[in-house]
């Protein structure tokens, strides 16, 4: 990440209707390889093309400068072929 800031949201758009999840890890200027800061509320479509949230139950909204974010498919995908999952942040 180039800045510091506070992950308030996401957005997920996927080629067709279908149904992912996506885990989102974060780690201090290293490969995130655990961590996952979407605990609870993943990104996730679900029999559908678009879908967005916020960030309730999340382990750890906070982002530092220098941070890598990192995402991975959670679970099996159905449908869909390409998505675009954007991630909502605010900074100080």
């Amino acid at each position: 990440m180039p800045f510091t800031g506070t992950i308030v949201g996401w957005t997920l758009v996927g080629d067709v209707s279908g149904s992912i999840v996506i885990d989102i890890t974060r780690a201090a200027g290293a490969v995130p390889v655990s961590s996952i800061i979407g605990a609870g509320t993943k990104p996730t479509l679900s029999s559908a093309q678009y879908a967005s949230g916020g960030t309730t139950g999340w382990t750890s909204t906070a982002i530092s400068q220098g941070d890598v974010i990192g995402f991975s498919v959670a679970n099996p995908v159905t449908s869909v072929t390409r998505v675009t999952l954007t991630v909502r942040c605010t900074v100080p």
